[in-house]
């Protein structure tokens, strides 16, 4: 199946809290965003009542972007006496620690995904491999995990990846 790569920004609220964040995301050819390319962007919204939908439109590129900089600029000098509201309440939610953001993740490594799959499941349990033939690397896709999890298992997995680089540069 056909995928592709994709900076989304999500926010969702949870009990009174906010997980956020701007993030690569792998998605497939049935995802909605996945034919937003060029200069188009889209925005997807999940509602109680409405369910899910998409505003989709030119938002990037230099007519666009040149747009909605004079547009902002005509709204502050018609009212530099007086604050905007946006629609958005006083009301403060707290912002979940990234490090509870729970992802799957896509990890690229070198060598055979063969020789060095039990060695990665050991550190970041049962993973979907994605290889091409040819290829001296492959690539995993992670169960989900939080985010504090993946970084430490990363960063202790980093060394032992180095080291196989440089076993296989030799």
């Amino acid at each position: 199946m056909k995928t592709a790569i994709k900076l989304f920004g999500t926010s969702i609220l949870d009990g009174g809290r906010a997980s956020v964040a701007v993030c690569p995301v792998m998605i497939d050819a049935s995802h909605p965003l996945y034919s937003v390319n060029d200069v188009f962007n889209a925005v997807m919204v999940k509602g109680n009542m409405v369910g899910t939908v998409m505003f989709y439109g030119s938002g990037a590129g230099k007519l666009p972007t040149a747009s909605a900089v004079v547009a902002d600029i005509m709204e502050i000098a018609v009212n530099t006496d007086r604050n905007i509201p946006i629609g958005w309440t006083e009301e403060k939610l707290s912002v979940t620690p990234m490090e509870e953001r729970t992802c799957r993740y896509f990890i690229r490594f070198a060598g055979d995904a063969g020789e060095r799959r039990q060695e990665i499941e050991a550190a970041f349990g049962p993973v979907e491999i994605i290889s091409i033939d040819g290829m001296d690397e492959f690539a995993v896709l992670t169960g989900p995990m939080k985010e504090g999890k993946y970084a430490k298992i990363s960063a202790a997995f980093d060394g032992i990846r180095q080291r196989i680089r440089a076993e296989l540069a030799r």
